[in-house]
């Protein structure tokens, strides 16, 4: 039984960068009844990661495996980066998505250029499933979330149900737009239902609490439910900063 009254910091995302860091891959976790973790992951590709000019061509190799070295996920695709903008390098956007049942498991994934196998970055991230009584799913931070159609489909990195998520590698807000979108899922039940506030603040990366804000209420929810909105940052000053938010 869980005990709802309280205060809980939901999570981000987990994330890993190659040694060199160069290669980053976000996941993204989410809970599907009765016993599934289901892992959105997305990471970047562009020329100057792997040496290569426009002519940005590129394969991707996927394993997920358990804490035995059972390999439960082998996948690999052929990538193209868009056409350079401006005279400048584009990346390509890459995402997966793969379900687990409640364990560990070490993610892997590599990036190598077409035809030169020798140039290539690799990354290893652990992964912990979603624990069986999980209030909430990982926290994805966007440029936008909206009702999917058919004529934007396109535009959405992560689709979950009737929402799109413009999810990216890193999640920007540009000065003529200065807001970002958030997105998240709360699992509550007939037996356990939920009221409460879910809140964000806005921190430094050193921590210090800059900004706090309501975000939606919470009234006897007796079912799994996604929250999602946008956020303002009217008036933040450029710079590197963390979203927090907290269910109470």
């Amino acid at each position: 039984m869980r005990a709802m009254a309280g205060s809980w910091l939901l999570a981000l995302a987990i994330g890993g960068a190659s040694p060199d860091g160069q290669l980053h891959v976000t996941l993204y976790r989410s809970w599907l009844a009765p016993n599934m973790t289901v892992v959105n992951g997305l990471f970047r590709v562009d020329g100057p990661m792997l040496g290569m000019g426009p002519a940005c061509e590129y394969r991707v190799r996927l394993a997920v495996e358990d804490t035995a070295g059972t390999r439960l996920v082998s996948n690999e695709w052929d990538g193209r980066c868009p056409p350079p903008r401006q005279g400048r390098p584009a990346g390509a956007l890459e995402t997966f998505q793969f379900a687990v049942l409640p364990a560990h498991y070490t993610v892997r994934v590599s990036v190598e250029a077409k035809d030169r196998p020798a140039s290539r970055l690799s990354i290893e991230v652990p992964l912990e499933s979603l624990p069986v009584e999980t209030l909430a799913s990982d926290l994805i931070l966007a440029s936008q979330v909206g009702w999917v159609d058919a004529a934007g489909e396109a535009q959405w990195t992560i689709r979950k149900g009737e929402l799109g998520i413009a999810a990216n590698s890193e999640a920007v807000a540009l000065e003529a737009n200065p807001s970002i979108a958030y997105y998240l899922e709360v699992y509550a039940s007939p037996e356990d239902p939920l009221t409460g506030t879910l809140t964000g603040a806005i921190r430094r990366l050193d921590g210090l609490q800059i900004a706090q804000m309501k975000l939606q209420s919470l009234d006897s929810v007796v079912q799994p439910r996604p929250l999602a909105g946008t956020v303002s940052l009217e008036g933040l000053a450029p710079g590197d900063y963390v979203l927090e938010t907290r269910l109470d």
